[in-house]
Formats: structure tokens, sequence, C-alpha cells
């Protein structure tokens, strides 16, 4: 088994949360140190974190128990899955940036439902592009693709 088969999902992850960096700098014409610590009290970074934890966690776990090799599992759902799980885990952690000036109900509009809106607005897409084009280019029929 080569090496991009083995560990597919881990590297669709990894090109995945690169391309959410370029697109999240683009959006927000900040560097990465910025958008990490961009909110109050410095917690901008446990979102982001826990977010891309997840998404390699995941990642590495379903590298070793999928073995199913169907474009539909392993270039559309499940890429959509990790996405959005990890996500959903960012976006939850983002509540930590809670101040009792406000409402719950508002902020937990602003710090989680907000975001996630955007995440799967531009993400989602773009995770079902990648999964697909990451499948085609390790399990097509001439083999993977070398440099």
């Amino acid at each position: 088994m080569n090496f991009a088969k083995k560990h597919y999902f881990f590297i669709g992850s990894i090109w995945g949360l690169c391309m959410a960096l370029v697109v999240g700098y683009w959006a927000m014409n900040k560097s990465l140190w910025s958008m990490m610590f961009s909110f109050d009290k410095y917690n901008g970074f446990v979102p982001i974190f826990c977010g891309s934890m997840t998404i390699l966690s995941m990642a590495k776990m379903f590298d070793k128990k999928i073995k199913n090799e169907s474009y539909w599992l392993r270039g559309l759902i499940l890429p959509v899955v990790i996405f959005m799980t990890g996500s959903a885990i960012g976006c939850l952690f983002n509540i930590m940036n809670y101040s009792a000036e406000y409402t719950f109900a508002s902020q937990f509009y602003d710090y989680v439902v907000k975001p996630m809106y955007w995440l799967t607005a531009l993400g989602l897409p773009a995770a079902a592009i990648l999964g697909t084009g990451l499948f085609m280019v390790v399990y097509s029929k001439a083999g993977p693709l070398r440099v």
C-alpha cells in the first residue's frame, strides 16, 4: 500500500488546513498571527487549535479504520464529515469570548452561529472539491501522479 493511500485523509486534511489559511488570509487580510490572536483576551488561538486538532485526529482515525475505497465514502462523504466536525468543535470553543455584558443568545449567535455559517459556506464546497480531487489523483487507474 503506498503512502498516499495509507495516509489519505491526513494528507487531504493538511491540504485543506493550508487552503483555509490562505483563504482566511485573503478574506480577512490579516497574517496568521493576527488571525489567531485577533479576539479579546487572545483566545482566538484556542478555537483554531481545537478545530484543527479535531480535523487531524479524525483524519488519522479514518485512515486506520476506513478500508473501503469507494469514491462516495473516501472522496465526498468523509472529507465533508471531517471538515464539518472540526468546524463545529472550533466554533463551540469560540464561545469562550463570552462577555457578561451582553445576553448569551446574542453572543452565541455572534461567536458560534455566524462563524459556522461562513465556515460552511466557504469550506463545505472546498472540502468536497478537495476530497474529489485527491481521490482522482490517488485512486486513478494510471496510478498516483509522480513528481
